[in-house]
């Protein structure tokens, strides 16, 4: 393993990092040359040889001392002590990944594969921050969110916040609470309109799947598809629903969809789903709730 040397053997400064390749190559030639070191410099790293094995491990010592230690930590064991492999495998570590430079569609793949998971839409405002999503659970089974508007990716640039924000909201499955259902953390009507104008926006249309929590009971899947239009079902505590509860929903959701159809939309019916049924999930929620407790006092009995 490589053991830390002495920076002071060198006589020009400047350590390699990540990205930095094309200003230290120079630098660092200069210096094995001064040192009689460098036989042969071409456009490449890979043309700088080294005479003899004695000259080669030379040259990587000082090409060790300016190189950072979060790289050489990189560079394969084999390679520190030769002059030549070491080089060829700094240039390598050095180069940047450019995730521009892939075609648009393995972009499209790096974003799926990143962003399609659950997210819930929490309101902390209360905090004095503007966190809207939590990204996954941590080992107390608790969101963890982030700060922002958007996912730690969206939050790179632009031109990826322009690129993936449709695929994370078609590909992602977001939990939104109602207030008092004792779950996660409630946010109320206001907030979700809030949160769809303001951070979704345009982006609305691509939303496909929502899980809205009622009571710590039962929740409701709203998903959205171009085939099947939008769907609204029970989860969790399916048994506890009444016929009515049954019949009002399959109502609401008959009414959206024609309302979706004779405005043309596609994901904001989803939105439009919770929001128009505010006063029934509460009423849902209450029957939930007023079975669950005649379930536990016959558990008593």
């Amino acid at each position: 393993m490589y053991t830390p040397l002495n920076p002071g053997d060198i006589s020009l400064s400047g350590d390699l990092f990540e990205g930095n390749f094309e200003e230290w190559q120079p630098r660092t030639i200069a210096c094995l040359r001064s040192r009689d070191l460098e036989r042969q410099v071409g456009p490449n790293a890979e043309r700088c040889r080294i005479v003899t094995p004695a000259d080669s491990k030379n040259a990587a010592h000082h090409i060790r001392l300016r190189t950072s230690e979060a790289m050489l930590r990189r560079v394969p064991d084999a390679h520190l002590e030769d002059a030549g492999k070491l080089f060829k495998s700094l240039k390598r570590l050095a180069t940047p990944f450019r995730l521009f430079d892939l075609p648009p569609e393995i972009r499209n793949r790096v974003y799926e594969f990143t962003l399609g998971l659950w997210y819930r839409v929490h309101d902390n405002s209360a905090g004095g921050e503007d966190n809207y999503f939590s990204d996954e659970f941590d080992e107390d089974d608790e969101f963890k969110p982030w700060a922002g508007k958007y996912p730690p990716l969206l939050q790179v640039n632009s031109q990826i916040r322009h690129e993936a924000s449709s695929i994370f909201y078609a590909a992602t499955s977001f939990m939104i609470a109602l207030p008092s259902n004792g779950t996660y953390g409630d946010i109320d009507r206001e907030y979700i309109e809030k949160w769809s104008k303001d951070v979704v926006g345009s982006r609305l249309k691509h939303l496909h799947h929502v899980v809205l929590t009622i009571s710590i009971e039962a929740s409701i899947t709203i998903k959205f598809s171009e085939r099947r239009g939008v769907m609204c079902t029970f989860d969790w505590g399916t048994g506890d629903i009444s016929e009515q509860g049954d019949d009002m929903l399959e109502e609401h959701t008959q009414a959206v969809e024609s309302a979706r159809k004779a405005l043309g939309l596609s994901g904001e019916a989803i939105v439009m789903a919770i929001l128009s049924g505010w006063g029934m999930w509460r009423k849902l929620r209450e029957e939930i709730v007023d079975a669950a407790e005649m379930d536990s006092d016959d558990g008593w009995d």
